[in-house]
């Protein structure tokens, strides 16, 4: 298992009675490190009979850049252009995607939560709440004109709106389990001043974080 996402390291190996151990890494972020696997495999079965990991830590910057790859960069880029460059719209101040506050809103956040909840209803759909990752918002909107790169960098992901019906009990589950934990341990340490909430538009609430079994919950 080649693990990502979070950041983390990992290089361990998982003992299972009966069953085949499993290698499982992770080198941690942004190409500070990479994983080194060798497996050796029998020819006839397929079936792995040893292997060894390690994990490398590298400076990107004193790595040259590949020549083909960087060329393929290129064409793409040059394809895409005319749509990357065509205005989509126009800001009229700058929108910013950082947690302002406490209650871990994003104005940016919120406003593409509100987006995506006028989206469904223009195409007629009957909707009435929207909730967005704020892990999903990657970038500022700038004032001024908005091109279809500035919206792609600020979403650079191929999600689907989706709809789906939810009780009032369902609703209160999912804002409970939204995952502070690690955003409440880390404002107790300092690393961080405010949580990551879901960007919500169509209803309010409030919260209070609480611990429960060892763990901080949204209440």
């Amino acid at each position: 298992i080649m693990a990502a996402d979070n950041h983390q390291f990992a290089n361990s190996v998982v003992k299972r009675e009966g069953k085949d151990d499993i290698v499982v890494t992770q080198a941690y972020s942004k190409s500070t490190n990479i994983s080194d696997i060798d497996l050796v495999i029998d020819k006839e079965s397929g079936d792995v009979v040893s292997s060894k990991s390690e994990i490398l830590p590298i400076d990107p910057k004193n790595i040259s850049a590949d020549k083909a790859v960087t060329l393929m960069v290129q064409k793409a880029r040059e394809d895409v252009k005319p749509l990357l460059e065509r205005k989509v719209g126009f800001a009229e101040e700058f929108i910013s995607r950082n947690i302002e506050g406490a209650n871990g809103e994003s104005e940016l956040g919120r406003m593409i939560a509100d987006a995506q909840l006028w989206a469904a209803k223009e195409k007629g759909e009957d909707v009435q709440i929207s909730m967005m990752n704020i892990g999903g918002v990657r970038a500022d909107l700038q004032q001024g004109d908005v091109t279809y790169e500035d919206v792609y960098t600020i979403q650079p992901f191929g999600n689907d709106l989706t709809k789906l019906t939810l009780s009032g009990t369902q609703l209160k589950t999912i804002l409970e389990t939204q995952n502070i934990h690690d955003w409440v341990i880390g404002m107790q340490q300092g690393k961080y001043n405010r949580p990551r909430m879901l960007q919500v538009e169509g209803f309010t609430y409030k919260w209070h974080p609480e611990l429960v079994n060892g763990n901080w919950v949204v209440k």
